[in-house]
């Protein structure tokens, strides 16, 4: 609330929601040690001049991370750009790495006393954990809101469908390619329990015998990288999504079934 003890002026309507932390911070801070600080205070800076510079407003800032929301896509994606760059040029107190992770999602959240509630929050939420640090990824709806305004020599790179922790539907994630440093992948493309009816769905897809080993690694959270290949984590995850709805099943990834 504001001194007036009136609610602030935030955007109404479709918004983007920005989350963004450190990564390794409880490393980081093992490493610096009194120096940590000095990190924190210069990464809040760096992160606050973008976010004033790009129109957005900060909602909640707990530790190393940021909670911020943007009227504009465009503005929040030129938003993670610069800080993402200033981040890198930055002379970090010991020669520490400080890598930051950003998430984005675009949405009609509820406003609720002085800032906003409902499942868009928390999928932002999930999307910006399943990043890298250095890395920017969005989900879908957020890459077709901005596309029009990237940043110049900057493009996007489909990775896929992505469970996401406490979230049902498989999300499609975008990340922001062009920035120096930043990974290619993101945390787990799978990495959560199956269902039932994921299993046996898992099993009519695959078969029994690679079905049990998948199953496995999938409980363990694996990255997709050994029982099944990412196109086909993403086809399987579709397929998965589909049946639930009722809808036909393809064993095959369809480029156009991600738009």
């Amino acid at each position: 609330m504001t001194p007036e003890g009136t609610a602030r002026e935030l955007p109404a309507g479709t918004v983007t929601l920005l989350f963004s932390d450190i990564e390794g911070s409880t490393m980081l801070l093992s490493r610096l040690g009194n120096r940590y600080g000095e990190a924190l205070s210069a990464q809040r800076a760096v992160l606050r001049a973008a976010i004033s510079k790009w129109r957005g407003h900060e909602l909640g800032t707990e530790g190393d991370s940021f909670f911020v929301v943007f009227a504009s896509a465009a503005d929040a994606v030129a938003c993670c750009v610069a800080a993402q760059r200033a981040l890198g040029r930055h002379e970090w107190p010991g020669g520490a790495a400080v890598r930051v992770r950003m998430g984005l999602h675009s949405g009609e959240p509820t406003r609720h006393e002085d800032g906003y509630i409902g499942i868009d929050v928390h999928r932002a939420a999930r999307i910006a954990a399943a990043a890298h640090g250095g890395q920017v990824v969005m989900s879908h709806l957020t890459w077709q809101l901005a596309r029009s305004g990237l940043p110049a020599g900057l493009s996007v790179r489909d990775l896929g469908f992505h469970r996401l922790k406490d979230i049902d539907e498989p999300a499609g994630i975008y990340q922001l390619a062009g920035l120096a440093g930043a990974a290619a992948t993101v945390r787990q493309i799978a990495g959560m329990p199956l269902a039932e009816q994921d299993a046996a769905l898992l099993e009519k897809f695959l078969g029994p015998a690679r079905a049990a080993v998948t199953l496995a690694e999938w409980d363990a959270g694996f990255d997709a990288g050994r029982a099944l290949s990412q196109e086909e984590a993403a086809a399987l995850l579709l397929n998965l999504n589909q049946s639930r709805a009722g809808a036909p099943c393809r064993g095959d990834r369809d480029e156009a079934s991600f738009r």
